[in-house]
């Protein structure tokens, strides 16, 4: 059995998700920003998503998540 590919919204929803949890473990320490910034935007380049949504809604969404960080 093989696995079905994501549609475009869940490819966001599951970017929007990681980028979410990456910015709870900068918040704890576990991540410098650059480097937590950097690797969700090579992610987001390496899935296709920058080419799918644009750049500025893949920062929309790094900015969402990270707004309540510290």
């Amino acid at each position: 059995m093989s696995a079905r590919a994501l549609t475009p919204d869940e490819l966001v929803e599951f970017f929007a998700l990681r980028a979410w949890l990456r910015a709870y473990l900068f918040d704890c320490g576990d991540y410098e920003m650059i480097e937590a910034v950097d690797g969700l935007q090579s992610f987001a380049e390496r899935i296709g998503l920058v080419d799918m949504i644009g750049q500025d809604e893949v920062q929309a969404i790094l900015a969402d998540a990270f707004a309540e960080a510290t």
